[in-house]
């Protein structure tokens, strides 16, 4: 059998959840946001239920707290930066 699918997401703030996105990014899952919401843990996230349920792994969580789709440069959705976030250690999502 092959290895689990490897997912990457590329979000907004609600895709987003502390110690899961790259340094830098802001987050809108952290701290007393997440007990106000009752997103507690990442597998709380829409995204983490989605993977699981699918029987894959989390590769690279590339989400912005308060981005955009495309703007002018980073961090909209289309930057290169954001695009590079959903690799990780030379590994692409499937």
């Amino acid at each position: 059998m092959a290895g689990k699918r490897r997912f990457s997401i590329l979000g907004d703030s609600i895709s987003t959840f502390e110690g899961c996105n790259p340094t830098g990014f802001r987050v809108f899952y952290e701290g007393e946001r997440c007990a106000a919401t009752g997103v507690r843990e990442a597998r709380d996230t829409w995204w983490a239920q989605v993977v699981d349920a699918l029987g894959g792994e989390l590769l690279a969580n590339g989400s912005f707290s308060g981005s955009m789709v495309e703007g002018a440069g980073f961090p909209a959705g289309d930057s290169a930066e954001r695009v590079a976030a959903l690799a990780r250690d030379g590994q692409a999502p499937d």
